[in-house]
């Protein structure tokens, strides 16, 4: 804390955020302790947003797009060792949205063809956010957290 009680050495109104993971943590929220206003993603982990509509459409495609390649790539590629995480992930419900993704997050950009790293399509996407995006589920705004991104992004 000593980090944030010189914020308010420095500054008459300081606020400070954090952001951290959601590891899996499903509705529990973090508590503010002003001035560090505290968020968990509503993710497992940020690559985990790389399955969301907007980073899918930044790499080209839909989820529907996303699942066709994924099956033809693990046909072509049956001696893989990440085809059997891959297949559950295309008939997940939620797209391993709290589900950790980490061993195939490259993997699912080369699987669209995708020669931008991940970091770089997740940063587009959410570089491109307004607040007239949808919270709906699959959508980025709802792995990320509506609170986070009206707080931090949209600097309410």
């Amino acid at each position: 804390m000593f980090c944030v009680d010189l914020l308010a050495t420095l500054y008459d109104s300081p606020i400070a955020f954090s952001l951290r993971d959601g590891d899996g943590i499903v509705n529990e929220d973090l508590e503010h302790k002003l001035p560090l206003k505290r968020y968990r993603l509503k993710c497992y982990a940020i690559e985990n947003v790389l399955l969301t509509d907007p980073c899918l459409s930044v790499m080209g495609t839909s989820w529907d797009g996303f699942v066709e390649k994924a099956a033809t790539w693990i046909e072509a590629n049956p001696d893989h060792a990440d085809i059997e995480m891959l297949g559950q992930l295309t008939e997940s419900n939620d797209r391993f949205q709290h589900k950790k993704i980490k061993k195939i997050r490259q993997l699912i950009c080369a699987v669209l063809d995708c020669r931008k790293p991940w970091e770089v399509v997740v940063g587009q996407a959410i570089g491109a956010l307004t607040k007239n995006d949808p919270t709906s589920p699959n959508m980025l705004v709802d792995f990320l957290g509506p609170e986070m991104v009206e707080d931090v992004i949209f600097r309410k």
